[in-house]
């Protein structure tokens, strides 16, 4: 899917670029949840875009995505599983949280370094532009 939006922050090689929901969001069953109409995405800036820049993004949906979700999400559940139930045992054995949810923060930290973006900047787009988002 090709999306069109503003640049707003530059960081080393990406850009933050605000952006439209696109149309099919429209007839999503969980629209309600996204709130606003806009979004901001992270995107390869290959075309040396500035703030302000009007660009064409080329935008992909990442299973590593959800495989941070995931991690985000599930890990510390894990944690809290794994700690209950080693108090269970012995109740000091909750200390077991502790060196789980260091392990938890690293690999965040990992994970953060490892992911980039999947979308990439394809084109600066003229100022008269003004189609705002199309589907491929």
């Amino acid at each position: 899917m090709i999306v069109c939006g503003e640049v707003i922050a530059l960081n080393g090689e990406t850009a933050r670029i605000k952006t439209s929901r696109p149309v099919s969001c429209e007839g999503c069953a969980n629209a309600g949840i996204c709130g606003t109409r806009d979004m901001e995405i992270s995107a390869m800036n290959f075309e040396n875009a500035k703030i302000g820049d009007r660009v064409s993004v080329e935008y992909h949906k990442s299973a590593m995505a959800l495989i941070l979700l995931a991690y985000v999400f599930l890990f510390p559940i894990f944690i809290l599983f794994i700690s209950v139930f080693a108090a269970s045992i012995y109740p000091w054995f909750f200390l077991i949280a502790i060196p789980l949810i260091i392990v938890y923060y690293f690999g965040l930290k990992i994970l953060n370094k490892k992911f980039k973006p999947s979308s990439v900047i394809v084109e600066i787009l003229p100022e008269h532009n003004i189609d705002e988002t199309k589907q491929n």
